[in-house]
């Protein structure tokens, strides 16, 4: 028998609420007519999780994450760094491994959600359309 773990938990929570934002009523006809564009507003663990489990389910959606950090220093962990045992390097991650799974990383700021045109200004000066917009501050 396998061992539940938090860990476990917390994987299957990620997908089921990233996926349950994909499968709201409505939205199969509006799939089949078009490439369903996802737009997610911070990269930490949330915002992440969201577009790693997107791209799983379906790697035909196109998936933006809009992030203004190059890099993710993470919390766990960082007691080592404060004890001299590990470097701060050790908790800091990049978002190669999303980019590599065909999410687009942008490394700006969202300065506006347009829920009814469906668009997210960013600090930039541009917008991304979405059909699904997920809002993952932290």
């Amino acid at each position: 028998m396998s061992k539940f773990t938090r860990r476990t938990f917390n994987k299957g929570l990620g997908a089921t609420v990233a996926l349950g934002a994909l499968t709201l009523p409505g939205s199969a006809p509006f799939a089949a007519s078009h490439q369903a564009q996802v737009v997610i507003i911070g990269g930490g663990f949330g915002g992440a999780t969201a577009a790693k489990y997107i791209k799983r389910f379906n790697h035909k959606i196109s998936v933006t994450l809009i992030e203004p950090s190059k890099n993710f220093i993470t919390c766990p962990f960082s007691n080592t760094i404060i004890g001299g045992i590990n470097d701060i390097s050790y908790i800091t991650k990049n978002y190669n491994a999303l980019k590599d799974l065909g999410v687009k990383v942008i490394h700006d700021m969202g300065s506006l959600i347009d829920g009814a045109g469906k668009k997210v200004k960013l600090v930039s000066g541009g917008s991304i359309g979405f059909d699904r917009c997920i809002v993952s501050p932290g």
